[in-house]
């Protein structure tokens, strides 16, 4: 007889994506810095999408550019500047 509790594997990429969005909103409700909580959001992308690059950025309607760069990995300088100076 199977095991009940294993899981089919068409089971386990929405299994992963619920884990990794329990594992972000325990930081969130428990950080008070939010330089490290976008951080940890990088590194929680990194494990669920298996992304070798990733790239978080905070929005404000009010600047004249409003994409602000909040973590990053890997991304590569001309990237980086390209977002930052949409307007």
């Amino acid at each position: 007889m199977a095991n009940a509790t294993t899981k089919a594997p068409a089971d386990r990429p929405s299994t992963d994506r619920a884990d990794a969005l329990r594992r972000i909103a325990a930081k969130v409700s428990g950080r008070r810095e939010v330089a490290g909580l976008f951080d940890d959001i990088i590194d929680e992308a990194f494990a669920l999408f298996g992304v070798e690059r990733a790239g978080l950025w905070t929005y404000d309607a009010t600047d004249e550019h409003p994409l602000r760069l909040a973590a990053q990995r890997g991304l590569d300088d001309e990237i980086i500047t390209a977002i930052g100076e949409v307007t």
